[in-house]
């Protein structure tokens, strides 16, 4: 019998590394050792009232998933578990259905030359290298820790980018 799962993800810190890297830092709370649902989603958009650049998170994904899909939790554990394949295709399918629970963790408010600023580079970043670096620390019930670290791609979605750089570059002409 599989413990609890992933409780729910604590925080989320954004920065540049000393390469210039854009640098994702989540604090994951979970549930025991054995929980097996790690997997979140991570995004960055522009939203408004007032304007800022989010990172939003999705967790506890194979619930959600389940209830998107009409399955169980218990069926989606099993194809978790016997078929990671399949279970990544099935959150890679439904990502936008996934993201319409995302919750914001960090923003840098668009509402002044600095913080536009700041925003740009991070975009700026994250379009020059095609990627940025997101470190996970999972913190689990009995008081251990546990650290992943993975470059994530941003392939396909450089346009999303690109129009989040120029929102950040005309962050003062942007009406909401």
């Amino acid at each position: 019998m599989w413990g609890m799962y992933m409780k729910q993800i604590t925080s989320v810190k954004l920065g540049m590394n000393k390469n210039a890297d854009v640098v994702l830092v989540a604090d994951v709370e979970m549930g025991d050792e054995e929980d097996i649902d790690t997997l979140f989603l991570c995004y960055f958009t522009i939203l408004a009232e007032p304007l800022r650049l989010s990172v939003l998170t999705t967790g506890q994904l194979l619930e959600k998933l389940g209830v998107i899909l009409n399955r169980n939790t218990e069926d989606m554990k099993q194809l978790m578990l016997q078929s990671p394949h399949d279970y990544a295709m099935l959150v890679q399918e439904n990502t936008e259905n996934l993201m319409e629970s995302g919750v914001e963790q960090t923003r840098i408010m668009l509402d002044s030359d600095e913080t536009a600023k700041q925003g740009r580079a991070l975009i700026a970043s994250i379009l020059n290298s095609g990627q940025y670096l997101q470190k996970t620390r999972f913190h689990f019930a009995d008081g251990t820790t546990q650290e992943q670290e993975q470059q994530v791609p941003i392939k396909g979605m450089e346009s999303t980018f690109k129009t989040m750089l120029e929102i950040c570059k005309k962050w003062n002409e942007v009406s909401v």
